[in-house]
């Protein structure tokens, strides 16, 4: 632009505004990551509380492993739905 309209504040411009867009992508793209790295942990202190009351080796039935599971289950589904809605509502 500087060159073909003889303007040389122009140049100064897109510079200042290539790095205003690229800031605010990174900030973007970092809060992503936050969100997602605040849904980990939750989700794996929840399953650290489920193994810690699971029973000891040799003390769990069949019935008490399904229910393990089953829980375990549970627990990553939520993470799978709240990132469902995450992208549908971005």
């Amino acid at each position: 632009m500087a060159g073909a309209y003889g303007v040389a504040q122009a140049a100064v411009w897109v510079a200042v505004m290539a790095v205003a867009a690229a800031a605010v992508s990174a900030h973007s793209t970092a809060a992503k990551y936050a969100y997602q790295q605040v849904e980990f942990a939750r989700t794996a202190d929840e399953l650290e509380r489920l193994l810690a009351r699971w029973p000891v080796q040799g003390q769990q039935s069949a019935q008490s492993d399904d229910v393990f599971v089953r829980r375990c289950e549970e627990v990553i589904s939520v993470l799978n739905e709240s990132w469902m809605v995450k992208w549908s509502t971005e």
